[in-house]
């Protein structure tokens, strides 16, 4: 059965639904002036009509209580949103500044919030239970801070009911039929809250203000979806032009100021007031062009720009300039009016030269890590002492080699040398000399060289050639030459000099095996022959039909 507080309840829930879908519509265009305001009002009537329906719904006294407090949070939103949307109405806007809206705002929030620990039972004194049907509702005897909220609550209301009138009676048209809207639905709640707080009517404890926002609402809605609530005071022109961050210069048919709004004055470092009905050059002779641009025009001549940023006073720290001059036809037939826009570009200038000088450092930066980079790299596959390619280039560069040969039905050789008696030298002379061996080696082995054989340090007193389409007898024959030739070189260091030799083993591939590992292990071997052999010899590995081959001189001891 449908009861007297469940049509209540119905009711307080269609006005929260309804101050809902206001509070979207003027949060969605918050930038449009007294959206938020309106926005802020609007909420406090979701949280008041939401929480009279849930306790209007529920049976419990301790429920009800929780419900009654919880309008709290939202009745103290009611007259700050208002009397700040009156303000925004009437464009006050020295009080509308985030720390007068605060003081505006905290007392009626604190007085608000203290029902909930209700000290002293200042708030709320007690709680009668009426009967409404068969439903209990449990109303509240008020305190001394209830009816200083509600005073206070008030005050801001008929505060804000008093600048809205007077903005309704200065205004016309359009405006007047936004301000009629918002009186109306002011007034209804207004109204409504006074007889429910006189208890002048038998009421049961239903408060008529939250129910009486179903009016406001609707009112305010319909407006809404019509365009005639939101951009309450539709925005003027000199207001628009006296806001422009942009200068804007009016000239007269006689090229004479007629209007400057404060940016053009204060691009142009001119002193207030604009100086009107003095010639064109007085303002803006600092512009270079501008002025000249302004006898170029004609009536409906459209409009002309600088070409370039102008600098305009020099003398400490230069400030840069776009104008754009526009041709306004006023009806003479002799020459036209003029409007000149100034945009100041200087920290625009400024953002680009700095943005220009960071790119100018990041690709000196990225030059020098590329060059870094390349050196990291030559470093990593060469050997600092000789500048030999070493095992990691080896390791690269081989496999393309072998495929390469693969693929060309060619032949790959390998020149493995080793320092005979390597050890001694460092011993008898010192570490300085064998460096110097080893350097003059890759000295020989890079002179005897061709373009596309590599040459790397395999370890310690060990060299590598590889040999690009070779086999193995061009590289015994060219094995036996680098072995004569080092022979025969003087090694010179700081304290004298002394001639060494070397042992090489030769191989090839396909000749001794299939992959590289094959002919570097066959020429391994071929090195230990030509070391058994005596040293200061060449050994070269037999093939799969053939047998060993060494050469040289027996230096053994």
């Amino acid at each position: 059965m449908v009861e007297l507080h469940h049509i209540y309840a119905a009711l307080f829930a269609v006005v929260a639904a309804i101050a809902f879908a206001l509070t979207a519509v003027a949060w969605r265009h918050r930038a449009t002036r007294g959206a938020r305001p309106l926005a802020l009002l609007m909420l406090g009537i979701v949280i008041w009509a939401g929480a009279s329906a849930a306790m209007w719904s529920v049976p419990t006294f301790p429920g009800q209580v929780f419900w009654l407090r919880m309008m709290s949070l939202g009745t103290w939103m009611v007259p700050v949103g208002f009397l700040n949307l009156a303000l925004d109405v009437a464009r006050i806007d020295r009080w509308r500044t985030p720390g007068r809206i605060a003081l505006i705002a905290i007392p009626p929030f604190l007085l608000a919030v203290t029902q909930w620990p209700n000290p002293g039972r200042l708030y709320d004194r007690a709680f009668m239970g009426l009967a409404v049907g068969s439903h209990t509702h449990y109303t509240s005897v008020p305190g001394p801070l209830y009816w200083a909220f509600t005073m206070f609550a008030y005050a801001m209301i008929v505060l804000g009911l008093v600048i809205i009138i007077r903005v309704h009676r200065r205004s016309s048209g359009t405006e007047r039929a936004r301000t009629t809207i918002l009186l109306i639905g002011a007034i209804v709640p207004f109204v409504a809250s006074m007889v429910s707080e006189s208890r002048l009517l038998p009421l049961s404890g239903l408060d008529l203000a939250p129910l009486a926002f179903l009016v406001t609402g609707t009112l305010w809605l319909a407006a809404l979806s019509r365009g005639q609530l939101l951009d309450i005071l539709p925005v003027a022109r000199d207001a628009l032009v006296e806001q422009m961050p942009d200068g804007v210069v009016v000239l007269d048919d006689k090229d004479r100021v007629a209007d400057a709004n404060p940016a053009a004055l204060n691009i142009l470092d001119v002193t207030r007031p604009a100086p009107v009905g003095q010639p064109a050059e007085i303002l803006l002779g600092g512009v270079t062009d501008a002025v000249f641009s302004l006898r170029e025009s004609v009536a409906g001549g459209g409009e002309k720009r600088g070409d370039a940023a102008v600098p305009i006073g020099c003398s400490d720290d230069c400030r840069y300039v776009d104008f754009r001059v526009t041709a306004l036809d006023t009806g003479s037939r002799v020459r036209p009016a003029h409007l000149v826009v100034l945009h100041d570009v200087t920290e625009e200038r400024r953002r680009k030269k700095l943005l220009e000088t960071a790119h100018a450092e990041l690709e000196r930066n990225h030059r020098l890590i590329v060059a870094l980079n390349d050196k990291l790299q030559e470093q990593a596959i060469r050997d600092p002492l000789t500048t030999l390619y070493n095992r990691r280039f080896l390791e690269d560069s081989l496999p393309r080699e072998m495929a390469l040969a693969e693929r060309e039905k060619t032949s790959l050789a390998f020149l493995l040398l080793d320092i005979d008696d390597f050890k001694l030298v460092n011993d008898d002379y010192s570490h300085s000399a064998g460096d110097a061996v080893l350097k003059m080696v890759s000295e020989v082995l890079l002179s005897g060289a061709r373009v596309a054989d590599i040459v790397r340090r395999y370890g310690g007193d060990e060299f590598l050639v590889v040999m690009v389409n070779a086999g193995t007898d061009i590289a015994y024959a060219r094995s036996n030459d680098l072995r004569k030739q080092i022979e025969e070189r003087r090694v010179v260091w700081d304290q004298g000099e002394f001639s060494i030799t070397v042992s090489i083993g030769v191989s090839s591939v396909p000749a001794s095996g299939v992959t590289a590992e094959d002919g570097i292990a066959a020429a391994d071997g071929a090195l230990y022959r030509a070391k058994e052999s005596g040293r200061n010899r060449t050994a070269a590995a037999p093939d799969r039909k053939g047998s060993w081959r060494v050469t040289g001189e027996d230096v053994a001891s």
